[in-house]
């Protein structure tokens, strides 16, 4: 964030380097939804598009090449287009949800519809509901099935009306598996 709003220092520039490229990492797996919390990550990150999710991970990959060849001119041009593309907003609102003090206030009302699977066995898809928090069905999860954990969110819709949720979901994907028969179906968590 300084260097975003300050510019590139050079006594900044290896925690800058290090920074980007560590939030090269978290704009990629949510680009690719390859982490088990990209969910949870993209919604922090305000949900940014895959496309927009790649592009400010090539940015930011191009800015710790940048410090790498000590090119500060082309470190400069870099956040200016990170800037651009609105990371310091994005960056802003992760820290906001991440601070154990000031964490942005989540709405309560409705429910969350979740569907998961399990980074062990991935023919097993899981449809369930919450009323909290989605890390805390994640881990319930992950306590549930020991032997298939750890399971991974991979996608949540916010609901009002639970039964007519689990309708949709259940026939919407049961559509779309109608032709694989080795995806198994669990809604155990209703």
């Amino acid at each position: 964030m300084r260097g975003l709003e300050d510019g590139p220092e050079p006594g900044r520039l290896p925690i800058l380097r290090e920074a980007s490229r560590l939030w090269t990492a978290v704009f990629f797996s949510v680009s690719q939804q390859t982490s088990e919390d990209w969910f949870l990550v993209s919604g922090a990150l305000a949900h940014p598009s895959s496309k927009d999710a790649k592009r400010t991970a090539f940015n930011l990959k191009l800015m710790a090449d940048a410090i790498d060849r000590n090119d500060v001119d082309d470190v400069g041009r870099w956040l200016s287009a990170l800037r651009n593309a609105h990371a310091p907003a994005r960056l802003e609102r992760f820290l906001a949800c991440t601070r154990p003090k000031r964490p942005v206030p989540v709405e309560q009302a409705g429910s969350w519809l979740d569907l998961m699977r399990s980074n062990q066995e991935w023919g097993i898809l899981n449809l369930g509901s919450i009323q909290g928090y989605l890390e805390d069905a994640v881990r319930e999860m992950d306590e549930l099935n020991p032997d298939l954990q750890p399971y991974g969110l991979t996608a949540a819709w916010r609901i009002f009306d639970i039964s007519a949720g689990y309708e949709i979901a259940e026939r919407c994907l049961r559509g779309s598996m109608s032709s694989r028969t080795s995806t198994s179906w669990i809604t155990s968590r209703r």
